[in-house]
């Protein structure tokens, strides 16, 4: 009895441990399964076309490498898509496309240690640019790091992404056309599109690019720091809406803003030089801005940094304001450059007598010991007086302006706008009618208030006591409104119209004696191309005439058979909208 029992609990112990080691045998097993699908790995790209690296990036995991290898040619005649966390990496990896890689709605990607090559090569001056390297589009965290894009229309074209970082990268390209008051074309080595929160650090902008960095569609918080732009035609150009938060800082910029080529195209040989486009141009968008600490080398002629204020562009006056230019070195290029040819800061105002900001500028600081004789700072239809160094703009109220809209049976309508047209809600203003009571009413959602129940003529006189954005204005008009009823009121304000200013854009020409020869002018008002106006052309003694098109040019042919240099007037006469202007260049018949 004893050695039964005895023999079953040995047998009961052996089944316990047994049991207790397929337990853990299987935990064992759930644990490893589990820590397998984490870990991250290298997917190599076997082959050298597209199709391969594609093939690769669609069966990596989440967060894993495609490894590009060493040494590795590949031509890609596809666009890659990308639509995972993944990092892919090369060593001396080149990719011959046209469209490399499309990036979509896509969390921490990173792109490395690769060359971009266009097989499209540069086109002369006056032809068209294709192809983007890299594009991205509504992306988190993108990073592209230490990689080459040769001769692309955009070496990355990024929109609507966030919190993205482009380092120590080299961009190189050119420009196929900067004509006034058009839009210019060529390379945008690195085009900001609606992002927010990118870092641009330790690259290399080379060549006649058209925009080293091109910021745009209200991009905001772009960070630019220790880059080197060298000969761009445009280093930084700001697009509508787009400097809220930047900061520009050791950056340096050597003999940009400038193009001077020549090509033979359509209209003949022609010289390109444009000495004064601006390195650093807020045209278009000009607020709330850092510039520090950057260094500036310079050749003759250059314009370093242009803001403007009212630019319409975009179809809105642009703001001016918050403008800080600090400790920023400005150098010769070579000991030839007359420092009086070259302009430091310059700010456009488009349309109004006066500046009006919405924070303050601060120029100072900056050193000019290597060029004493620099025009530092200039304003164009205001007159500002600055040291040698220092230039401070106060914080200003926006002008305003009250108008009549309506007078018919009893009413008038008052409205009022900023200067430059913007309506005013939520304002108020304060009336009399016929020297009575003052009443105060609350302008609309037009920026509008409404006097009523009107008889006989009515003196009113009305004040808009302003804000701390927008100045106070008065106004009167004494109106009959009983005599009016569907037309017009029979007394209203003095109205003065102000002619619109126009631009007339002519050119240098060159041409062979047995040529085609055409000329050709662009009439524009405030950027905007004036077109069915008649431009007349006075060349050698005779006039030719013709209207302008949709785009505001006007083409003649004209007739000239012997050699030499000739001077030629473009010009439009004026019309009861806008004013007159005219121009004069010359052409040379070989």
């Amino acid at each position: 009895m004893t050695h039964k029992t005895l023999g079953m609990s040995l047998l009961l112990l052996l089944v316990i441990v047994l049991s207790l080691s397929s337990v853990q045998a299987a935990n064992q097993t759930d644990i490893t399964s589990q820590d397998a699908s984490d870990i991250l790995s290298d997917v190599n790209v076997d082959g050298n076309t597209a199709a391969d690296i594609q093939n690769a990036i669609d069966n990596a995991n989440e967060g894993d490498t495609v490894n590009l290898g060493k040494d590795k040619q590949y031509n890609v005649n596809s666009t890659i898509q990308i639509t995972k966390k993944v990092s892919i990496k090369g060593e001396n990896v080149n990719i011959t496309s046209e469209n490399a890689f499309q990036i979509r709605s896509t969390d921490n990607v990173e792109i490395n240690g690769i060359t971009f090559i266009n097989p499209n090569g540069l086109p002369d001056y006056g032809g068209s640019m294709k192809g983007n390297a890299i594009y991205a589009q509504a992306t988190r965290s993108l990073v592209i790091d230490n990689c080459r894009f040769i001769n692309y229309a955009y070496g990355i074209d990024m929109y609507s992404s966030v919190d993205g970082i482009v380092k120590n990268s080299y961009f190189t390209g050119t420009t196929t056309g900067v004509v006034p008051d058009r839009a210019d074309s060529g390379t945008k080595a690195l085009q900001l599109m609606g992002s927010s929160n990118i870092q641009v650090i330790n690259n290399t902008f080379s060549g006649h690019i058209l925009d080293g960095l091109s910021i745009a569609s209200a991009s905001s918080k772009i960070f630019v720091e220790n880059n080197t732009f060298i000969n761009n035609t445009y280093a930084i150009y700001y697009g509508g809406a787009s400097t809220e938060g930047n900061i520009l800082r050791n950056n340096r910029f050597i003999t940009c803003g400038m193009i001077n080529t020549s090509y033979t195209g359509k209209l003949g040989f022609t010289k390109v030089d444009y000495q004064n486009l601006p390195v650093i141009s807020l045209q278009k968008a000009s607020s709330s801005i850092i510039i520090d600490n950057n260094t500036f080398i310079v050749k003759n002629g250059n314009l370093l940094i242009l803001s403007e204020a009212e630019n319409t562009a975009h179809g809105f006056p642009s703001v001016i304001g918050g403008i800080t230019i600090t400790n920023n070195t400005v150098l010769k290029a070579d000991v030839s450059v007359d420092g009086s040819t070259v302009d430091f800061y310059n700010i456009n105002v488009v349309s109004s007598l006066a500046i009006n900001t919405i924070d303050e500028i601060n120029v100072k600081d900056n050193d000019f010991s290597d060029i004493p004789d620099i025009k530092k700072f200039e304003i164009k239809f205001n007159s500002i007086q600055t040291s040698d160094n220092d230039v401070y703009i106060p914080k200003t109220s926006i002008n305003t302006m009250m108008q009549v809209t309506y007078v018919k049976d009893g009413r008038v309508i008052i409205k009022l706008t900023s200067i430059s047209g913007d309506e005013l809600t939520g304002e108020k203003i304060t009336y009399t009618v016929n020297g009575g009571s003052s009443v105060t009413d609350t302008t609309d959602e037009y920026g509008q208030i409404y006097i009523n129940d009107l008889s006989g003529e009515s003196k009113i006189e009305a004040k808009y006591l302003g804000s701390d954005t927008y100045a106070q204005s008065t106004f009167s008009i004494t109106a009959d409104t009983s005599k009016q009823t569907t037309t017009a009121p029979a007394a209203t304000p003095t109205v003065k119209v102000t002619k619109k200013a126009t631009t007339l854009s002519i050119a240098k020409k060159t041409f062979k004696k047995k040529a085609t020869k055409k000329l050709t002018a662009t009439l524009k008002s405030s950027g905007k191309a004036i077109k069915n106006k008649k431009i007349t052309f006075k060349v050698n003694g005779k006039t030719y005439s013709a209207k302008t098109n949709a785009k505001g040019v006007a083409t003649v042919k004209i007739k000239l058979t012997k050699k030499g240099t000739f001077k030629y007037t473009a010009k439009f006469a004026g019309d009861a909208t806008y004013k007159a202007v005219s121009k004069t260049s010359k052409i040379k018949v070989k």
